[in-house]
């Protein structure tokens, strides 16, 4: 998972392209604005799946389901 990484220069999509040979998919990143035509280019290249969402979204979604704006604070 790339959370919030931005691919739109060649040393991350290098240091991405490294990360993802070492590791198993399927992988995703978490972007929330438009990729670039390039950063569209290598998420297909790679097939790195996107998700277009704010990154405390997203992390929300992956602890629990709360979101950054309502999370569910536990009552005392």
């Amino acid at each position: 998972m790339f959370p919030g990484f931005r691919f739109n220069d060649p040393l991350p999509r290098a240091l991405a392209r490294q990360i993802s040979k070492r590791s198993a998919g399927p992988h995703y990143a978490v972007l929330e604005v438009e990729p670039t035509r390039m950063e569209a280019r290598f998420l297909a290249e790679q097939g790195i799946t996107r998700f277009a969402m704010p990154l405390a979204d997203a992390a929300a979604k992956l602890i629990g389901g709360a979101t950054h704006r309502g999370c569910n604070p536990t009552s005392a």
